[in-house]
């Protein structure tokens, strides 16, 4: 890559991180009321770098169908995950609204790289 490229990457990357490491943290932490442990704290960095690395390297690749899907997929999932912890649900809407984070950006994610396939094939077919 080259070092325009290398910017975006991490620009964007640490964007989408630090947002949705905020999210999550505030989510768990005054939503949900609850202490967070080192190991948790672990889980939710590397949950928000996965989104991160993710958005930054569609970001990077100019794979603007895979981010634009896969950010929605990320801003519904987050909006289900807080309504889950508001919900409550008897005690599983801590495990259903992180369950229900991962649903909808793995959503996002699958439609995103599968429109932009069909984007490169279709483009590809017609300049032959």
């Amino acid at each position: 890559m080259d070092c325009q490229k290398t910017k975006m990457f991490w620009l964007a990357a640490l964007i989408v991180f630090v947002i949705s490491f905020g999210l999550i943290w505030l989510g768990v932490r005054m939503v949900l009321q609850q202490s967070l442990d080192f190991q948790s704290l672990f889980a939710y960095v590397l949950m928000a770098l996965t989104f991160g690395g993710l958005a930054g390297a569609f970001y990077a690749l100019n794979l603007k169908a895979a981010l634009t899907l896969f950010g929605t997929g990320l801003i519904i999932g987050f909006f289900a995950m807080y309504w889950h912890f508001i919900a409550g649900m008897d005690g599983w809407g801590d495990l259903s609204g992180i369950f229900s984070l991962f649903i909808y950006s793995g959503i996002g994610l699958a439609a995103g790289l599968l429109t932009q396939l069909v984007w490169h094939i279709i483009k590809r077919g017609r300049k032959g």
